[in-house]
């Protein structure tokens, strides 16, 4: 009688998950480095749970507090339109090389996505509380993932229709207008809204408009979007394209 490989009958059900402050995996008989060294494997498909659990156990800085909204479960897998994005842009670039500001404006963002975007972030709650009592929050992994446990960050991302990706301080119960006011907003922005993407990757939309002001919460760790807007060009498929490789930012 033919029996399969067992081998091969048990790899084919191995979910790799990594703690990752710099991250790498593991690759068939390959194994790159891990700083620090944390893997864990498991034998067949593991719950959320089991897996968040296991890493934290691995957690290598005991004394700093886990940041849950902050935290990520990645796919190791590229976004699917990764690359079309940065042609889109880097093409953008060229074609408004009369208006410096726009055109760097395009060749900044490309060149920070190639860069910061590297996995497809799962969009999924990962904090242990929460995960280990509710199953909808609790899925059974199979294949191989990432798993950042991160420390609360002071920072805030603006990206989008300003001349490049700029890090400013978060500051409790400020809105998105007022982290614009110094952030040299281009000409061909949005005047009205800005997209929020919170650090756990769900997108809302704030107003920044005197005439819509409406205070919206913004975490430590999240990202400000300011889309594109002019009278002679539509940009709302390259603004939602940017929003989707922005929900992947993690972090460290």
């Amino acid at each position: 009688m033919y029996l399969p490989n067992l081998r091969y009958k048990v790899c084919r059900f191995i979910a790799f998950i990594f703690l990752a402050l710099n991250v790498t995996c593991t690759y068939a008989n390959t194994t790159v480095l891990i700083t620090p060294t944390t893997e864990l494997k498991y034998s067949e498909p593991v719950r959320l749970a089991q897996a968040v659990e296991d890493a934290i156990k691995s957690h290598q800085i005991p004394n700093s507090p886990i940041y849950w909204l902050g935290s990520s479960l990645l796919d190791i897998s590229t976004p699917v339109n990764k690359s079309a994005v940065i042609d889109k842009l880097n093409i953008l670039a060229q074609s408004e090389n009369s208006e410096p500001f726009l055109s760097k404006s395009f060749s900044n963002n490309a060149e920070w996505i190639e860069k910061n975007i590297t996995f497809k972030k799962v969009i999924t709650p990962l904090d242990f509380d929460t995960i280990r009592i509710s199953q909808p929050d609790n899925p059974l992994l199979d294949g191989k993932y990432q798993i950042i446990l991160s420390q609360r960050t002071n920072d805030i991302l603006i990206f989008g229709a300003i001349e490049k990706p700029l890090s400013v301080k978060w500051k409790a119960r400020t809105s998105a207008s007022q982290y614009l006011v110094n952030a040299n907003v281009l000409s061909s922005a949005d005047k009205s809204y800005v997209t929020v993407i919170q650090p756990d990757g769900h997108v809302e939309k704030h107003p920044i408009a005197y005439w819509n002001s409406n205070h919206h919460d913004i975490a430590p760790g999240a990202t400000i979007f300011i889309g594109y807007q002019t009278l002679f060009s539509n940009y709302s498929d390259l603004n939602n394209d940017i929003i989707s490789m922005l929900i992947n930012r993690t972090l460290r």
